[in-house]
């Protein structure tokens, strides 16, 4: 995603596509930021990110895309 911020950030224009393209499903009723938590955490697992801080305290910078 291409967004500055957080705040930046959509719900339906553009969480729940990245959703559909794990097979995951958007939970009713929670804040955005868990949603947030949850592909981040796809996002490594399938090591299309690769993460050089600790997890507390991660900077943009500290994120490298490896594909898209």
């Amino acid at each position: 995603m291409d967004r500055a911020t957080i705040n930046d950030v959509h719900l339906i224009k553009d969480l729940k596509p990245l959703a559909k393209e794990f097979n995951m499903k958007l939970l009713r009723n929670k804040e955005k930021n868990a949603h947030i938590r949850a592909i981040a955490s796809i996002l490594l697992k399938k090591e299309r990110i690769k993460v050089t801080a600790p997890l507390e305290s991660i900077t943009r910078d500290d994120v490298q895309i490896f594909r898209k």
